[in-house]
């Protein structure tokens, strides 16, 4: 028989039924979401069986997942919206559903679901518990419009770390971070704008511990990439947004430009081309204090 826990979040599956809809509208409901999600392949489906290792022990992307029911209206009406703030987001941000079913309880249960439609998201770092002194990852509930794909999107980024891409102005600041970076080649994006881009923010997360990551406003880099060796245009002359990789510090070698296009699937395919290699461990979450200071590797 089943135990209490499993029985309440049984119940919640049946209250997610609007019992003033007829049945028949709740069945296309229920058919409504499934063509939604399932139409996008940018949205995964997530259940107890992958829950942990794409979400929980990944340790380089971060997630945004929606939790949804049979027959009910609401999850169906926002399926379509999320799926557009998954496809906005692609490639910088991964996006799941959870359909709540037997299928799916354990997780539910981790997250202390009580309602559906529900949207969280989980960065790719945990957060270590200072009394149990172990680890986990903290969901962050999405409490704004799931009408709008583009506050969703917006809540997406908020859930990738700010800390990881070194902003450059002058020369000698590029020897730094080159310096830094050791044994690992340096990309640098030559770029308009005036903060580090979500796209580039996920990018030296994913690749962390392979690629040291920087930047350069479009106004500074004839300064800062005067005296780069290999570059063959005039540095005054690259336009944003541009890619540059360096090889590492203590290396011989020129400057390479990516010739791709500048989106989440040919920069991450030609950053994995040039990474170093990364031991398996390497690839766990990383745990932070409640500070946010940072405590090691995953305990569990």
């Amino acid at each position: 028989s089943r135990s209490p826990t499993t029985r309440r979040y049984a119940r919640l599956i049946e209250m997610a039924r609007p019992w003033l809809v007829a049945a028949l509208l709740l069945c296309v409901a229920s058919a409504h979401t499934a063509r939604a999600l399932d139409a996008d392949a940018a949205v995964i489906d997530l259940d107890d069986g992958n829950w942990k290792d794409l979400v929980i022990e990944n340790g380089r992307e971060a997630w945004v997942v929606s939790f949804g029911a049979d027959g009910c209206a609401p999850c169906a009406q926002m399926a379509p919206t999320f799926a557009k703030a998954a496809k906005h987001m692609g490639g910088i941000v991964n996006f799941g559903h959870v359909h709540v079913g037997d299928a799916s309880i354990k997780l539910a249960q981790s997250l202390g679901l009580t309602k559906v439609p529900h949207v969280v998201g989980l960065p790719a770092h945990k957060t270590l518990n200072p009394y149990t002194k172990k680890s986990e990852k903290i969901a962050v509930e999405y409490r704004n419009s799931t009408a709008s794909h583009k506050r969703i999107a917006e809540f997406a980024a908020t859930l990738l770390p700010d800390d990881r891409v070194t902003r450059i102005t002058d020369a000698d600041a590029l020897a730094r971070a080159r310096t830094d970076a050791g044994h690992l080649p340096v990309a640098v994006l030559v770029t308009a704008k005036e903060t580090t881009g979500s796209l580039f923010k996920s990018l030296a997360l994913r690749f962390r511990g392979r690629v040291a990551f920087a930047e350069v406003h479009v106004s500074d880099a004839p300064d800062v990439l005067a005296s780069v060796p290999g570059l063959e245009a005039d540095p005054a002359t690259i336009e944003p947004p541009a890619l540059l990789l360096f090889p590492p510090g203590g290396e011989g070698g020129d400057v390479e430009r990516h010739g791709g296009e500048m989106n989440a699937r040919s920069l991450a395919a030609y950053l994995e081309s040039n990474a170093a290699d990364a031991a398996p461990e390497d690839d766990a979450p990383e745990v932070f204090d409640a500070r946010g200071g940072k405590v090691g590797p995953s305990s569990g």
